[in-house]
């Protein structure tokens, strides 16, 4: 399964760093191509991140002077990633660190369960789910947050993420409803933990309350369109 690597960034160059040399040396899954977008990073905090990249060979690059939003960038590199011959797309925040074999194990997974999706793995263990064995997998099916593999069969079913969200909403929760409306399956690998060290950052509480607020306005919009979800309205879009 040919894949490609996404990742986003936004500001603090120094974790941004720590986390591509952490994941990018331990994904286990041979050479892939990244794309990488900047969401409005300072030009010294990109110089920091340049110096780096250079390191990975990055296949594409698009740098933005202000943050157009997660769902906006994302939406941008799967395109391109699927326009040039990719199966599926691994989403990675500047900010999770993952297991060893991360990216391994989710194409071996979506290789192996029929009509996967996307395949997860929990940033911590307080979101958990039952787990199931499917088909030689443990897994935990349910709404999955953190850093994802998503198939090219899902995002030719339903689209790329929702744009109705500004620079922070549930766009992952989201993308999981309208993955449920069209019967596709999204679940966590069963045991297996990403480190979030994001939050363990100098200000935690500040970035959370930013955090929090973004999504406090954005939640009367995303219940908006639960409702056209569930009547199975608007579960394909076009990004």
């Amino acid at each position: 399964m040919k894949t490609a690597i996404l990742t986003l960034t936004c500001g603090r160059p120094e974790m941004t760093v720590e986390t591509w040399r952490h994941n990018f040396a331990n994904h286990g899954a041979g050479e892939v191509r990244v794309f990488w977008f900047d969401n409005g990073s300072t030009p010294d905090e990109l110089a920091v991140m340049m110096e780096e990249a250079a390191k990975w060979r990055f296949a594409f690059t698009q740098f933005e002077t202000q943050n157009k939003g997660i769902a906006y960038a994302l939406n941008w590199m799967m395109k391109a990633a699927f326009a040039t011959g990719a199966h599926a797309v691994a989403t990675m925040a500047n900010d999770i660190k993952e297991p060893d074999g991360w990216l391994d194990f989710r194409i071996r997974a979506a290789k192996d369960i029929y009509h996967t999706g996307v395949v997860a793995v929990a940033v911590d263990q307080s979101t958990r789910y039952p787990p199931k064995h499917v088909n030689g997998w443990m897994i935990e099916e349910g709404t999955v947050i953190g850093n994802w593999l998503i198939t090219r069969d899902v995002y030719d079913a339903i689209g790329g993420f929702c744009m109705d969200y500004g620079t922070y909403g549930p766009v992952d929760i989201d993308y999981c409803e309208r993955m449920k409306a069209a019967g596709w399956r999204y679940y966590y690998l069963h045991d297996l933990y990403a480190d979030h060290i994001g939050q363990k950052e100098a200000n935690p509480a500040q970035y959370q309350a930013e955090k929090n607020a973004s999504l406090n306005k954005s939640w009367e919009v995303y219940k908006r369109n639960l409702k056209l979800y569930r009547q199975g309205k608007n579960v394909y879009q076009h990004d």
